[in-house]
């Protein structure tokens, strides 16, 4: 399915026999974001409108101890990024509303203060929708349903390669 640029994909799934990410059922009761070189005290924004990808994002941050906020769509995450500073902000890629390359950009012009990390999560891995969103501004793209403890070596990266304040 191919996605047009202010629109967002909708896709009706059947869970019953949906694969968790590899990594999600093996994990430990908690993960210590430290292990990964993430900061515990972290501020996550998850916008992602599939209910599935979404429960696992904020399975995965719960297991390191932080309390993500979530959104639906696009035009929810930019107005939650303009009235909190998140560190960390996971963009689906294709969502109602507004999608996550055009959230991306209009964060990117408006939030000042902070720059957030922005990885776009996507269920493409092809060389042009990867282009496409690091070219909007997001600092990473994975493809879903991400492996966990490659997500958090991912995370852990960006976050060593922040300038100190």
């Amino acid at each position: 399915m191919i996605g047009r640029l202010g629109e967002g994909k909708r896709c009706v799934q059947d869970v019953t026999h949906l694969a968790f990410p590899v990594g999600i059922t093996q994990m430990a009761q908690s993960i210590d974001p430290a292990e990964y070189g993430i900061p515990s005290n972290i501020r996550v924004l998850i916008a992602e409108d599939t209910e599935v990808s979404r429960k696992v994002l904020v399975l995965v941050f719960k297991k390191m101890g932080i309390e993500p906020q979530w959104v639906e769509n696009g035009q929810d995450a930019v107005e939650k990024a303009l009235e909190s500073n998140f560190d960390l902000i996971m963009m689906d890629v294709w969502m109602p509303q507004m999608n996550g390359m055009q959230a991306t950009r209009f964060i990117r012009s408006e939030v000042k203060d902070s720059r957030p990390i922005i990885i776009g999560v996507g269920g493409d891995s092809g060389a042009d929708d990867v282009r496409a969103c690091l070219e909007s501004g997001m600092d990473a793209y994975v493809v879903k349903p991400p492996q966990v403890q490659k997500l958090l070596a991912l995370i852990g990266s960006l976050f060593g390669q922040r300038k100190p304040a």
